[in-house]
């Protein structure tokens, strides 16, 4: 049973060459293993995106929906009675606030809360001056000036 060192030698080069090949092959398959799971995460991150997306497009769709329908019952309301009405539909709704304008671009607006801001000058806004035209219309999201987090206005003309 004893060994030559020649032996002994070529025992410990086998067992590094296969040690190092393991290793190599190993690497190899990490690498290969990592590429898949990226590959599948970027179609998984596309695919989040989309729906997200798509989603988005409903609610502001849904949106101006509940907003066409509030401003032709607004158009025939008593204006003392509709700051009471936008706090109820707030308060069960996506809406972080809603509100009325007038022609002067003066709103009064009511948060989820039931916080009431009066005098929110709106006068110079796109948004404000499409819906003055006739046509709804949305701002891009832009940061929010009573709270946390990004806004999207929506408006849409009442007709009276």
């Amino acid at each position: 049973m004893y060994r030559s060192k020649q032996q002994i030698k070529r025992i410990y080069a086998i067992a590094f060459l296969v040690g190092g090949l393991f290793l190599v092959c190993s690497l190899m398959l990490l690498r290969h293993a990592t590429g898949q799971v990226e590959q599948v995460s970027i179609i998984h991150l596309y695919e989040t995106t989309t729906q997200l997306r798509i989603l988005l497009q409903r609610q502001l769709t849904q949106n101006f929906q509940t907003l066409n329908s509030l401003a032709i019952t607004v158009g025939y309301m008593p204006q003392q009675k509709t700051l009471p009405l936008l706090k109820e539909i707030n308060n069960n709704s996506d809406f972080i606030r809603m509100g009325i304008a007038s022609s002067s671009g003066k709103a009064e607006v009511a948060d989820a809360h039931g916080t009431v801001y009066k005098d929110v000058d709106v006068s110079n806004e796109t948004f404000f001056l499409s819906a003055l035209a006739g046509r709804p219309a949305r701002s891009p999201p832009r940061k929010n000036p009573r709270g946390p987090g990004r806004v999207i206005y929506c408006a849409v003309p009442v007709e009276q």
